[in-house]
């Protein structure tokens, strides 16, 4: 659906939650969205909340997801996104210092809330006639938050949203040429 409409995405990845990223078919998924136009990031290893996590329990959560990465496609994410949006002073601190850039979505389609509802889409729809509706595409963005996970969002809900905020007068761009690297060496290291 994405490639159909030219709409570039990030994708947030755990290693190891929904499924196991070096196994297939989760393998060939992520190598084909690496060397597409899309965007891959971090989103822990196993998706913990890192306000409950000790230091040692985030880097091992930021190492093994990296180590997935790297083992896949011979690179390391720089953007992640916490899970759950939960992150406190002192994770934020360490991230950074690890050299990762922790990024929050500021549009929630709320899928999670309501994954099975008959009126899923029309809900999701909802979340975001909340901020949109009072947006200005010549001056304004967003970064939304969808889980592909979801057979309602990554089909019917994708369907309704591109021509949605196209009509809004928005464009779809991955999160790093939104915050000004649109280059993929500036998304990834060594």
């Amino acid at each position: 659906i994405l490639e159909a409409n030219n709409v570039p995405a990030t994708f947030f990845i755990n290693a190891f939650n929904w499924g196991d990223i070096t196994v297939e078919p989760y393998k060939s998924v992520f190598k084909r969205l690496y060397n597409s136009k899309h965007q891959l990031a971090s989103h822990t290893y196993d998706h913990l909340d890192l306000n409950t996590a000790t230091n040692d329990q985030l880097w091992a959560q930021m190492y093994r997801n990296d180590y997935a990465f790297k083992e896949l496609v011979g690179v390391r994410p720089i953007y992640m996104r916490p899970p759950y949006g939960s992150v406190n002073q002192n994770t934020l601190t360490a991230l950074n210092s690890w050299g990762y850039k922790a990024i929050w979505m500021n549009i929630d389609s709320s899928d999670v809330d309501h994954p099975a509802d008959p009126n899923a889409v029309e809900l999701s729809k909802q979340s975001y006639d909340v901020t949109i509706i009072k947006g200005d595409p010549t001056k304004d963005s967003y970064i939304s938050l969808q889980h592909d996970t979801l057979i309602e969002t990554a089909i019917d809900w994708t369907k309704t949203l591109i021509p949605y905020v196209r009509s809004k007068g928005y464009q779809f761009v991955t999160v790093g040429d939104c915050l000004g690297e649109p280059n993929k060496n500036q998304w990834y290291r060594a």
